[in-house]
């Protein structure tokens, strides 16, 4: 579970997909739910646009916003797959399946929400999507939607930049110290990235989580032997200062490499080093709209959700 906006990861649930403790991805996603701040917003694929997970954040006091199988969409407009523009309101009821899953459904259950129906010129298809959000128009709802795509980088950077593709524990207690150490590492820059955005207003997923894990690497040796608070504060200052995208009259936004960092500023980039070269350090992101700009009208905590596996090594995949 991510935040949309920092970035930023919540400690996951995890465990076994087979046995006789094997646990599915809605149990899993269930227990990350109650943990939510109050009054979140919840946005899910097609995996958890399932009743029992939308019902579940729904009774949390959260909205939701899934997307939904074509065949569930049918079902729920009433048997027709419903037609790329439309916005109608509708009541989910759990069904014969989701009861069967989860015993303590009754079928009383009653969620009124929306469907919206609308085309994706990305993926070239009808996406059908279930929310609770009342008063957003159904563009903005697809648009709030489209941010879910955001957590496929988070997981893209979890895998390569934090090393969590391959897991070399084989104890489930290993395992779940390797986990929480590589989401806490994340946590880490990503909260670097959002104190460098928040000084100068912009979305902190417009900076390189690649780049501001070099500048950080560099930043803990040079305090390595700070004996003052002061000093600290400085070198701080000097790191978020330096984290930041810098305006030029060739580009609008343009990264000053670390490897001139190393011959000018007082951070210590080790030269040569693969963490700092220039392809790995120059993506700040897309310089596109977004209703999550600092500008924009404050919004309710929105959390993404995802389910991955990592490869334990000498157990298979």
């Amino acid at each position: 579970m991510h935040h949309v906006v920092t970035g930023l990861a919540m400690a996951p649930y995890f465990g076994p997909m087979y046995g006789p403790k094997a646990v599915g991805e809605q149990e899993l996603a269930e227990a990350l739910i109650d943990r939510l701040p109050e009054s979140s917003v919840l946005i899910g694929d097609r995996n958890f646009g399932v009743f029992s997970v939308a019902w579940h954040a729904h009774k949390c006091g959260h909205k939701v916003l899934v997307r939904l199988t074509e065949p569930r969409a049918g079902k729920l407009n009433g048997g027709s797959d419903p037609v790329a523009g439309s916005d109608r309101k509708v009541t989910w009821q759990p069904g014969e399946g989701d009861r069967r899953g989860h015993p303590e459904l009754t079928g009383e259950e009653r969620m009124e929400g929306r469907l919206i129906a609308i085309f994706s010129e990305e993926a070239l298809e009808i996406l059908y999507l279930f929310t609770t959000l009342e008063e957003e128009t159904a563009e903005t709802v697809a648009l709030l939607y489209k941010e879910r795509w955001h957590i496929e980088t988070d997981l893209r950077s979890l895998k390569e930049q934090v090393r969590l593709h391959t897991i070399p524990a084989r104890s489930p207690g290993l395992v779940a110290c390797e986990l929480l150490m590589a989401i806490a590492c994340y946590n880490l820059i990503r909260a670097l990235m959002a104190e460098a955005a928040k000084q100068i207003g912009i979305e902190p997923r417009r900076l390189s989580f690649s780049r501001s894990r070099a500048m950080f690497r560099a930043f803990s040796r040079a305090v390595s032997h700070v004996e003052s608070e002061e000093e600290f504060q400085r070198r701080w200052k000097i790191l978020l200062r330096f984290n930041q995208p810098v305006q030029t009259a060739a580009t609008q936004q343009t990264i000053r490499a670390p490897g001139n960092l190393a011959g000018t500023s007082e951070l210590p980039f080790p030269k040569g080093s693969k963490n700092v070269r220039q392809q790995n350090l120059s993506g700040i992101g897309r310089n596109r709209p977004s209703i999550f700009e600092p500008t924009a009208i404050p919004t309710p905590e929105v959390y993404l959700l995802r389910s991955t596996m990592p490869i334990m090594r000498g157990h298979g995949s």
